[in-house]
């Protein structure tokens, strides 16, 4: 299997091992804690187990995907560990056949967002079934119950309640004695319940979530773990030659200061430029890597038909604000979080080829978007609109004339 070597690069081997198989050392030490890094292995295990694989190779992979399953069979018990392997095994396995068979960039990404929506829902689904259908109130009572029966519980219920984030009749709140924040046992009765409801609405929000997660995961998370794999295999390749002309450069250099020509400057070719010499050099080792034919981030862009029809769920906006149900609110959300997602990341792609052709670094251009996208919520909706606005005007001229575009 060319595309996975055992061993692709040593050092990520190593890197990529221990990040995914940390949990297991971490938080495997009470329930609590292994409950945590259950929480932690959820979010961060599809992406460092790609990143393992392209980085590290299929062996890091293999302990990377063993220490995910490990973590909560040792933390929480076997059917834990069963729901892990039902959540993380078909993306896995799908992740090594669009590779092995070099399956291109956003048919690989679709394909990895699919399998990983059916995995994610099928645990959602199985747990539904175990708690009878009351999961989201049964995990907001487990985690209430957790938090109010800590040390520091009556303050965190007031401090909650004084944010706004709990409700209650302020007479039942009891300063006494001098004691700031004190709680009577019918004020604290009152709270946790209204603790209960507001995590139960929080987890009602996860289908809208794993949409959002599996569409970040298939194409992002692919696309980050392609970069810094093919980065690493670049350097590991290409290293020593670019040691050497940087050696070569700087000898340039201090041999003309010395025959005095005290203006002269270190003229050194880019890295970008120097690998795009290697790669057509006939005589340079072949950079063997699978990058399924990524193209960068800032020409990403929507196929007219594709851009249709992920403006369709958009309608699920109306639906998540105005349904009269459960069910008509999660569907919309779900719906919603397509439209959004998508869009989102069209808007950010065009903002990156805007700071691009402005001239901006690479480190600069991702340090300023991610401040904020991160930092500032309403940029979040104006990436959505700067998506929609490239989609209808096309106005990077990535996307093929209509006759063309399939």
């Amino acid at each position: 299997m060319r595309a996975f070597p055992l061993i692709r690069s040593l050092r990520g081997a190593v890197v990529a091992t221990v990040l995914t198989a940390l949990p297991l050392l971490l938080f495997s030490s009470s329930a609590l804690a292994g409950l945590y890094g259950t929480w932690l292995l959820i979010l961060a295990a599809p992406p460092l187990i790609m990143l393992a694989g392209l980085w590290g190779g299929l062996l890091p992979l293999a302990v990377g995907l063993l220490a995910a399953l490990a973590q909560p069979f040792v933390a929480l018990g076997q059917q834990s560990a069963l729901l892990m392997a039902l959540y993380l095994i078909p993306f896995t396995g799908t992740f090594i056949v669009v590779i092995s068979r070099q399956v291109p960039f956003f048919k690989a990404g679709l394909a990895l967002c699919l399998v990983y929506l059916l995995s994610a829902f099928g645990v959602l689904y199985v747990l539904q079934r175990a708690a009878d259908g009351r999961l989201y109130l049964t995990l907001g009572e487990r985690i209430a119950f957790m938090l109010t029966n800590s040390p520091s519980g009556d303050q965190l219920l007031v401090l909650l309640y004084q944010n706004g984030l709990l409700s209650l009749d302020p007479s039942l709140l009891l300063r006494a004695q001098g004691v700031l924040g004190g709680l009577s046992a019918l004020g604290r009765q009152e709270l946790t319940s209204s603790l209960v409801h507001t995590l139960a609405d929080l987890f009602s929000q996860t289908p809208g979530m794993i949409v959002t997660g599996s569409i970040l995961l298939g194409f992002c998370g692919l696309g980050l773990s392609l970069y810094i794999g093919r980065r690493a295999m670049e350097k590991k390749t290409y290293g020593d030659l670019r040691r050497q002309q940087l050696m070569r450069a700087v000898e340039r250099q201090q041999q003309a200061v010395r025959e005095g020509d005290a203006s002269a400057r270190l003229e050194l070719e880019s890295y970008d430029a120097f690998l795009a010499r290697m790669e057509k050099d006939p005589n340079a080792a072949p950079l063997d890597y699978p990058d399924l034919g990524m193209p960068p981030f800032s020409e990403w862009y929507l196929p007219r038909r594709c851009g249709l029809m992920a403006a369709v769920p958009a309608i699920g906006l109306l639906m998540a604000v105005m349904g009269t149900s459960l069910i008509e609110r999660t569907i919309g959300s779900m719906l919603g979080s397509v439209f959004l997602t998508v869009y989102t990341l069209q808007g950010v792609a065009a903002f990156d080829f805007m700071q691009k052709k402005a001239g901006r670094t690479l480190a600069g251009r991702w340090a300023f978007t991610l401040v904020l996208v991160f930092l500032f919520r309403l940029f979040r909706f104006v990436f959505v609109i700067l998506g929609v606005i490239d989609q209808v005007l096309n106005f990077r001229h990535l996307r093929p004339a209509p006759q063309n575009d399939d």
